[in-house]
């Protein structure tokens, strides 16, 4: 399908910042706390291509430019890892490749991808807190109105086909690096071969339906490809979702197949804003933006694929950002904004969902983002602008069992001196700076971690890790490093001479 003539575009359309690629929990071999391939989404959230380091230099993607370079047509646009680029005049008085922002013109402040940066555009009438995507392309709440705080009246289907779901804030380097925002709805495993002779892995669920009236607003493809079980090239597609609710509520729907051949001749329509790129495992991703399709509570949205361990449900609440979420402009919105789905089903489904849980009456949560302390999300230096690319960055917050232990999430291309990218666990000791909670450790201070617990039992090359903070001029910078084998001792620490640092933005 080719790209859509932006020229013909409405400057509503022009509001999305579509996705290049997300290296979620995508298609192909994934490993972890998944159990496999394909256990999340891979263009839920706009970031870069999975392939690559951290360093800018390497950053260019199929179609795509990067910021800052030199350009030759004003007014020109262009794929980039975080949206849509266009070439225009900076201060200097250059042709350069910046961000576009929603009203189609250049972002206002830095586009150098700085930790300075705002990933906001100050030109929209948009809340400060929020960065617009393919899936949620406006803060504003639309019609129609919510009149019960409870507007999910239908389950998406039987709980009886449910094992299990996770709750909110799992984590899975090498697709989520960062506390993920939606729920993974495990269902039987069952091995069946398609009709291209691609294997599946998982029942397959028909239907999974709308669980209240809505508007399909986002729609997203992945086209992978892959082997048959005898060796033949061969390709399958999974479908994401995006649904407006009321008001300021939306729900995300990942690994669905069979959708409504009607959404796919909505997405050809004059209006549709559409951007197609290369994603996780090499998948052909579409996302098409500005629908409008009315849905029925109960109605079919799709089956669930098979290939993963069956399918995702979240929900965002643009009506505010997350509570401890520090610098949420530098998120989407499902990733800035994302509230427990299950909380809006009626009270009789909602604790049918809950038993399903794998965290008794625990939902869980994403942001674990705490002020002049280690708790959070940290994010590589000068990529504030690649904050969707989770690899780059790294997470220190609880585990998804909520049962106190801690983990160490490190991206797979975040590079941390002596610390190979994975998962390390510890229950932290109740004083001290061995072990520490994460919350209890202030600037400054220098804290030790051993007795690591790795990623799905993996072998630990490293049993040590050091990390202390500090916090400058609206900035918090984390300094990390693996040390090798043994114990950490009684202290007190200090840093190793090689370190990672990492940052987040406090300050305006």
């Amino acid at each position: 399908m080719g790209r859509i003539d932006e020229s013909k575009l409405s400057v509503k359309s022009l509001v999305v910042i579509a996705a290049l690629v997300l290296a979620a929990c995508g298609g192909g071999s994934g490993s972890g706390e998944s159990g496999g391939a394909n256990s999340g989404d891979n263009s839920g959230n706009s970031g870069g291509n999975s392939n690559n380091s951290g360093d800018n230099s390497s950053d260019q993607m199929k179609g795509g430019v990067e910021i800052g370079t030199a350009c030759e047509t004003d007014g020109e646009t262009a794929s980039i890892p975080n949206g849509t680029g266009i070439c225009a005049v900076d201060s200097t008085g250059a042709l350069i490749w910046q961000k576009m922002g929603p009203d189609g013109k250049p972002t206002i402040g830095d586009n150098s991808g700085n930790s300075g940066s705002s990933n906001n555009q100050s030109s929209s009438n948009e809340p400060d807190y929020f960065f617009p995507n393919w899936d949620i392309t406006t803060a504003a709440a639309l019609a129609p109105k919510c009149t019960t705080k409870t507007p999910l009246s239908v389950l998406p289907t039987a709980v009886e086909l449910i094992d299990f779901m996770w709750p909110l804030g799992y984590s899975q380097p090498g697709a989520h690096a960062l506390p993920v925002p939606h729920h993974n709805v495990h269902v039987a495993k069952e091995k069946t071969i398609d009709e291209n002779g691609v294997e599946r892995r998982s029942k397959l669920i028909d239907p999974v339906v709308a669980p209240s009236d809505a508007t399909l607003v986002g729609l997203a493809r992945n086209v992978y490809s892959t082997k048959t079980t005898s060796g033949q090239s061969a390709t399958y597609e999974e479908y994401m979702l995006s649904l407006h609710v009321c008001d300021n509520l939306y729900l995300v729907f990942n690994h669905l197949d069979l959708v409504p051949s009607a959404w796919l001749d909505a997405v050809k329509g004059s209006s549709v804003r559409e951007e197609c790129n290369q994603g996780q495992d090499k998948a052909e991703v579409c996302m098409w933006s500005n629908l409008s399709v009315p849905i029925k509570a109960g109605e079919r949205l799709g089956r669930s694929s098979g290939r993963s361990h069956g399918w995702d449900i979240g929900a965002t609440d643009t009506s505010r950002p997350m509570e401890h979420r520090i610098d949420p402009a530098a998120y989407t919105g499902r990733w800035a904004m994302a509230t427990c789905v299950f909380d809006l089903f009626a009270p009789d489904l909602k604790a049918k969902l809950y038993s399903k849980i794998t965290t008794k009456d625990n939902c869980g949560r994403v942001d674990f983002d705490y002020p002049n302390t280690l708790s959070g999300v940290w994010l590589a230096v000068g990529m504030r602008e690649r904050a969707a690319f989770e690899d780059l960055h790294i997470a220190l917050y609880p585990k998804y069992t909520y049962d106190g232990t801690l983990r160490f999430t490190i991206g797979l291309e975040s590079k941390v001196a002596g610390l190979k990218g994975g998962i390390y666990e510890f229950k932290p000791e109740a004083s001290g700076l061995r072990n520490p909670a994460f919350t209890a450790v202030k600037p400054n201070e220098v804290a030790c971690f051993d007795g690591l617990a790795g990623q799905s039992g993996m072998k630990l090359e490293t049993t040590r890790i050091y990390a202390t903070m500090t916090t400058a001029g609206g900035v918090e910078t984390i300094s990390i490093a693996g040390a090798g084998t043994g114990k950490c001792g009684d202290g007190p620490y200090t840093m190793p001479a090689q370190v990672t640092q990492f940052e987040r933005r406090v300050g305006n």
